[in-house]
């Protein structure tokens, strides 16, 4: 449980039983689901999220912590989508999560988010390696690619990135299990 205070009041305790949680869980899972299945958040989800949230913390008074977790949401999503890592559902199901957590409990479930998709990726690496016969291809070139990384920097950062992903890691669910790890955790 995380409390937010704001001169010196407590304002909100994340993960208290409020009604916004469930919402979010729900719709989370819902994205996730939708993202693994069919590779797209939906809109008619993730839309009503962000409205649903920002209303609930203008009845709660705390507006301020809705606004700040939707704006950290879509700024750190925003840049996903310009590199080619994330997809606008994804950005946009983040930013109903911040609207609804406010920023500090969004970062704990982007950290657990993020576990989530690098083990996806992870794993997703290791089976298709192994399927397709060119694990050992496969981690010399992760190898070298790593060391262009650190020799050239930005570049060479920005030429791995800009590759066409065959298997992309499905966010949306990677979402949901950092909202639900960040509660039983």
């Amino acid at each position: 449980m995380v409390l937010y205070t704001y001169e010196s009041h407590v304002i909100l305790m994340v993960w208290g039983g409020g009604k916004v949680e469930y919402i979010l869980i729900g719709a989370s899972g819902i994205c996730g689901v939708t993202d693994i299945i069919s590779r797209r958040v939906p809109n008619i989800v993730t839309f009503p999220l962000i409205l649903i949230s920002v209303i609930y913390h203008i009845y709660k008074g705390t507006l301020l912590l809705s606004l700040s977790g939707f704006f950290l949401a879509f700024l750190i999503g925003f840049v996903g989508f310009v590199l080619g890592q994330l997809g606008a559902g994804d950005v946009k199901l983040m930013a109903g999560i911040g609207a609804g957590l406010g920023a500090r409990a969004l970062a704990e479930v982007l950290f657990y988010a993020a576990v989530a998709g690098l083990t996806y990726a992870f794993v997703n690496f290791i089976i298709t390696s192994i399927k397709e016969r060119k694990l050992g291809d496969r981690v010399i070139r992760a190898k070298i690619t790593l060391l262009n990384h650190s020799i050239l920097g930005a570049e060479a950062i920005k030429d791995f990135l800009g590759r066409e992903n065959k298997y992309p890691v499905p966010f949306g669910a990677c979402l949901f299990i950092g909202m639900v790890l960040s509660i039983i955790l």
